[in-house]
């Protein structure tokens, strides 16, 4: 990298991950819920998106943080945007679960991503770590 553009520094807390992750996972579901009706592929692809960089600009001592927020927020910003029940409470619960059922892919494909970019992140600092004192 050019060392005029350094890479960013992580600047997110445990908390700031999780309401970032929700927050833009939220908006990307809405738009889609207002294109389309329901959540589909723009909302998975943005949380996919917010994942990574939940990954990437998480805090150090706080990479934990990044896979953790990841489901809840997935779940959250599902929940409020793509119901698809109309039998009040109990129809709102059953849509979220079937949109967990029918969109797991995405959870599970984003989560994964969150989670691998945290590890590499841990194993490179503890290199990084370890040639130093070495």
């Amino acid at each position: 990298m050019h060392p005029a553009y350094p890479p960013p520094r992580p600047v997110l807390t445990g908390l700031g991950t999780g309401v970032v992750t929700t927050l833009v996972t939220v908006a990307g579901g809405t738009v889609d819920a207002m294109l389309t009706g329901e959540p589909g592929t723009l909302f998975g692809v943005t949380f996919v998106a917010v994942c990574l960089g939940a990954g990437l600009w998480v805090r150090p001592y706080d990479l934990a943080a990044a896979p953790i927020s990841a489901p809840i927020a997935f779940t959250v910003a599902l929940a409020l945007t793509g119901s698809g029940g109309n039998g009040g409470v109990a129809g709102h619960v059953m849509g979220t679960v079937t949109g967990l059922a029918v969109q797991t892919g995405w959870l599970y494909g984003g989560t994964l991503c969150a989670a691998v970019v945290v590890a590499v992140r841990k194993l490179a600092g503890r290199r990084r770590g370890a040639d130093r004192t070495g």
